[in-house]
Formats: C-alpha cells, sequence, structure tokens
C-alpha cells in the first residue's frame, strides 16, 4: 500500500467497497482457500512431537537447556501458531462467520508465536539456540511469577521452579548470557526474524495492525475494516454496518502462513543430523607440532 492510500484510509471512518475490491472478491475467495487447505495440513502435523537427533543443533540445545529443552519450546510455539490459524480456518469455512475483529486477534497471536519459534532457531550454533529459548522460559517464570502473586499463593511455591533454572544456568555457564535481562518484546522478535529470513516489512506490519484491532486501537479501522453507512452530516450519529475486510484477512493470513512454513522448514534443519564434512579433522596449523617420524601432536603435549 502507498503512503497516500494509507493515509487516505485512515482518515475516515466511511471506506464501502469500491468496484474493483468488489471484483477481487471471488480471487479473494480462492486464496483463502488454498491458505486453510494448508492450514488444515499443519494441524495434522502437529499431532505427532518431531524427532530430534541427539547430534543435531536442537538436540544439543536440549541437553543445555533440560528440563526446558528447546525443541518442546519450538514446537509448542509452532503449535500455538498453527492452533490460532485453525481456529481461523474452522470460524470462517466451517462455521461460515466472519467477525469484525476476532480474526485479527487470532492472526496476531499466530504471527507472534511463529515469530518466536524462528527466533530461537536464528542461528544454528547449540549455545545461541539454548539461550534464546531460556530467555523466552524466563519470561514465563516471570509471568507465572506475577500470576502467583495475584492468588497470592506462598511465595516458595515458586521457589524450586527458579532453583532448576539456575541450575541449568549454572550447569551449562550461562549466567553472562544475559538470560535474564528483560524479555525482548513480540515487535522485536518479529523485527528480527524478518531481516533474517528476508520476510520484508509485511509480517511486522501485519502484526502492528493486528494488535491495534486486538486492543481496540481505532487507528487501524481504515485498513481492516469497512463501514457501509450514510452520514447526514448533521447529526454526528452514524449508522450502518461494519464488517471486517476479506483483503486485509488475506493479506495478514498470507504474512503468518509464511512465518509458519519457514517454522516447519528451519525446525527441521535444525533437528536434522548435521552432515559430516571433514571439516572436524582440519586443526589450524599454529595448533599442529612436526616431530620426526611424521606424526602430528598438539602443542598441549609438548614438554
Amino acid at each position: 500500500m502507498g503512503g497516500e492510500r494509507l493515509s487516505r484510509k485512515a482518515g475516515s471512518i466511511l471506506r464501502t467497497r469500491s468496484a474493483e475490491e468488489s471484483e477481487e472478491a471471488r480471487e479473494l475467495r480462492r486464496i483463502l482457500a488454498i491458505r486453510f487447505a494448508e492450514v488444515e495440513g499443519w494441524h495434522q502435523d502437529t499431532v505427532e512431537t518431531p524427532s530430534v537427533h541427539p547430534h543435531s543443533p536442537l538436540g544439543t540445545a536440549d541437553l543445555m537447556s533440560e528440563p526446558f529443552q528447546a525443541s518442546h519450546a519450538v514446537s509448542y510455539l509452532k503449535l500455538t501458531a498453527v492452533d490460532h490459524l485453525h481456529a481461523l480456518r474452522t470460524l470462517m469455512k466451517e462455521a461460515r462467520a466472519q467477525h469484525i475483529f476476532a480474526p485479527y486477534s487470532l492472526l496476531r497471536a499466530s504471527l507472534e508465536s511463529a515469530a518466536a519459534g524462528l527466533w530461537i532457531l536464528l542461528r544454528p550454533d547449540p549455545r545461541s539456540i539454548a539461550v534464546r529459548s531460556l530467555s523466552l522460559e524466563w519470561a514465563n517464570l516471570r509471568d507465572l511469577g506475577k500470576a502467583h502473586t495475584t492468588i497470592r499463593a506462598p511465595e516458595e511455591d515458586m521457589a524450586p521452579r527458579l532453583e532448576v533454572f539456575d541450575a541449568v544456568l549454572a550447569k551449562n555457564k550461562l549466567g553472562r548470557e544475559g538470560i535474564k535481562a528483560n524479555p525482548v518484546g513480540s515487535l522485536k522478535i518479529i523485527q528480527a526474524v524478518c531481516e533474517a529470513y528476508g520476510f520484508g516489512t509485511s509480517p511486522v506490519l501485519m502484526w502492528q495492525m493486528c494488535s491495534g484491532a486486538t486492543h481496540g486501537r481505532n487507528w487501524v479501522r481504515g485498513f481492516l475494516t469497512m463501514m457501509e453507512a450514510q452520514d447526514d452530516g448533521v447529526s454526528k450519529i452514524i449508522s450502518g454496518r461494519l464488517t471486517s475486510d476479506e483483503k486485509a484477512i488475506v493479506l495478514a493470513l498470507s504474512a503468518a502462513s509464511e512465518l509458519v512454513r519457514r517454522l516447519f522448514k528451519v525446525q527441521g534443519i535444525r533437528a536434522g543430523a548435521v552432515g559430516h564434512s571433514g571439516a572436524a579433522f582440519q586443526k589450524d596449523k599454529a595448533s599442529l607440532r612436526f616431530p620426526s617420524g611424521g606424526l602430528y601432536l598438539p602443542n598441549r603435549l609438548r614438554h
């Protein structure tokens, strides 16, 4: 969308369908059908927990983060993303209901969860995967602590969980990795993922708009909704019908689907066995000694 078009949409609550947009309706329904079929496939694929090779980046990260396994965190986020998309599919395809704001709340949740999963897997380094996973787990523990405060639960109820978490950090010398720093927000996570994977700015913009709809922010009304009404210009009362915009739903769904699709792919790569290239036998020349007989001995064996 161009800046002029965005400004025009934001300027008024009245936004009826143009003739061109009405003609697009059939194509939009076709795209929705394709996306929903893909979502149904993902829904079936998340029934079983994906296998993780013990020597894969995710497998090694699991050892470093146990009992808060990184692979479990990724699978949980993937399931969350797919579940919200499947709820949208059920709502629109089976119940044939197109609510005004609810679709965007579901899409926002999917965008956030899929991006968080990709953020954990951003680098193939097992330590990076473990650190990112544990940083999100720390955010979970913080939120759990707040919930305990709400119900006035005894402080000692949280103590065992925190002790286990601290033990994981100590065991793997992760205390200086900033895991307990303030959690990274969803916006920064989505921005980092879009930059790293070349998604552009569309998922970021869709998340911002869907968040606005979720929280009742009226700045998104010109982008995500249609108001077919009459304004007499006198009473300051507009009566008519407010609906969601199918095109906006398709755009947000496409952005969320792109992230989920990539999450399935990257998770499979990070969970698979690392191919052996012979690099493990290559030593830096500075670390080798050449004694008589042609044997290669590391420097640390010298006397």
